[in-house]
């Protein structure tokens, strides 16, 4: 392998170290601080930004970690199918969730906004959740 080929693989595990460590730590500050906090768990829209950063907590503890395996893996040619598909689907369900809890609080933020009135009075937890699951 060319000098140039392991610079580059050591560039993307750096990088992806880097935004692993950064994303659990900063994940887990909202997590610990909405859960600890009585008045933020109360509040809907807080609600949804926890369900947020945990699928996101999720998919930057896994997902990262998977990829750097595959690039080593990658630079090491040792090239399997059915490991890639694993991965592939495992990184796809997860940023698939994190996605459908974005979605969720777009359409609630939305409906907060331009409707005060329906969301004060119908929107609930259980309905975002409902949606989430929906969507």
């Amino acid at each position: 392998m060319a000098s140039s080929d392991i610079f580059n693989v050591m560039f993307l595990c750096v990088i992806n170290i880097f935004f692993m460590v950064a994303g659990s730590v900063l994940n887990s500050v909202v997590i610990i601080s909405i859960w600890r906090s009585r008045q933020l768990r109360k509040k809907l829209c807080y609600f949804i930004i926890l369900v947020l950063s945990c699928f996101d907590f999720a998919v930057v503890s896994i997902t990262h970690p998977l990829l750097i395996t595959s690039t080593i893996y990658y630079s090491l040619n040792e090239i399997s199918k059915t490991r890639d598909d694993i991965k592939g689907s495992i990184s796809f369900l997860l940023c698939g969730f994190s996605m459908t809890a974005l979605l969720t609080l777009n359409i609630e933020r939305f409906l907060a906004l331009t409707c005060p009135y329906f969301h004060e009075r119908s929107v609930t937890k259980t309905k975002l959740v409902c949606l989430q699951n929906f969507l």
